[in-house]
């Protein structure tokens, strides 16, 4: 399968990036203002309200395996899938906290 294009990298949330807005945030004194709300994974019955489960099951297996190339320009690696279980549990934190 060929590689990605570019573009997807550029948009990837990596650590570095993250750091940036961080550092942004504190540099403003916002940081110390957002409510950092405990969370956890998102429950599989709250995923499958969205993705079916056996798309569920092929991102989980593929982040078992070790992750690989969904499409051509969608890599996803041996953490994707507690990355997104947590980044899904932190959106439903938010929600109810609003």
């Amino acid at each position: 399968m060929p590689g990605p294009s570019p573009q997807v990298f550029m948009n990837a949330p990596t650590a570095a990036r993250i750091a940036t807005s961080v550092d942004f945030l504190r540099s403003r004194g916002l940081w110390e203002r957002l409510a950092h709300l405990p969370f956890e994974p998102a429950p599989r019955d709250a995923l499958e309200a969205v993705h079916s489960p056996d798309y569920l099951d092929l991102l989980r297996e593929n982040s078992e395996r070790g992750g690989g190339w969904l499409t051509a320009d969608t890599p996803f690696g041996p953490r994707s899938w507690d990355a997104a279980v947590a980044g899904a549990g932190a959106a439903i934190t938010a929600v109810e906290a609003v």
